[in-house]
């Protein structure tokens, strides 16, 4: 695949500069220029919602509003004590919007599902999440 992927690099790269010399050193920059503004607006983004994550867990706030969904998922996941205080942290957090902690938390959710073996709840995750 990456065999296939340079080809076409490298062909799109003679074609742009036969056909249209005097754009290529023109797009080249553009691109790279568009690259590195979605990379600063998208550090900036995720950098609020892990400030958010943190100021939630320095407060505690995370864990009592895990505790307060902990006998559903439970029920609903049929998994463990810790299983399910990520679990509803991951929940919690999508359902606030916050998809930049709700990825970290859904990772470290699937991790303790898959030390339980619980294959349904895995499953269950992904569809909810």
């Amino acid at each position: 695949m990456n065999a296939v992927f340079s080809i076409v690099l490298i062909a799109s790269l003679i074609y742009s500069l036969i056909f249209s010399p005097e754009s290529f050193l023109n797009s080249i920059t553009s691109a790279s220029q568009k690259t590195v503004e979605l990379t600063i607006s998208l550090v900036s983004v995720y950098a609020v919602f892990m400030g958010i994550n943190e100021l939630l867990n320095a407060t505690k706030i995370s864990k009592k509003l895990a505790k307060l969904f902990e006998k559903p998922v439970k029920k609903l996941f049929g998994c463990s004590a810790t299983s399910g205080e990520v679990i509803s942290l991951n929940i919690i957090a999508n359902a606030l919007g916050l998809s930049g902690v709700a990825t970290p938390l859904g990772i470290k959710a699937m991790k303790s599902l898959d030390d339980e073996k619980n294959e349904r709840a895995k499953t269950l995750l992904a569809v909810i999440s």
